[in-house]
């Protein structure tokens, strides 16, 4: 339930712009804490899995995370660096994090 509730799963943030927001009626996710950017230009931040999405590696590869946030709609999990453990079943459950599914893509 923490990961659900809680800003600690790793998710990829634009680099464009200072400061991201959240459009959700909790004002608990306006802001987040962010580390140094990557050598690829997306950073990393911390966020609760109600507010976020798993995607697949190759999706951080070609899309950019703004993209991927404009047309899911929350945070893609950052899957690109989490190697194997991108695919452990903690990660499948939708009480954990929310899943890409066909009525999220359809949005």
């Amino acid at each position: 339930r923490a990961l659900y509730t809680e800003r600690v799963l790793p998710v990829a943030l634009s680099t464009e712009g200072k400061v991201e927001t959240s459009t959700s009626a909790d004002a608990s996710v306006e802001k987040m804490d962010v580390d140094e950017p990557v050598p690829h230009g997306t950073r990393t931040g911390y966020y609760e899995g109600k507010h976020s999405v798993w995607v697949p590696p190759s999706f951080l590869a070609y899309l950019t995370p703004g993209f991927l946030r404009g047309w899911l709609g929350k945070r893609p999990l950052r899957t690109d660096v989490l190697g194997d453990a991108a695919y452990h079943p903690l990660f499948a459950s939708p009480s954990i994090i929310e899943q890409l599914t066909g009525g999220l893509l359809q949005n």
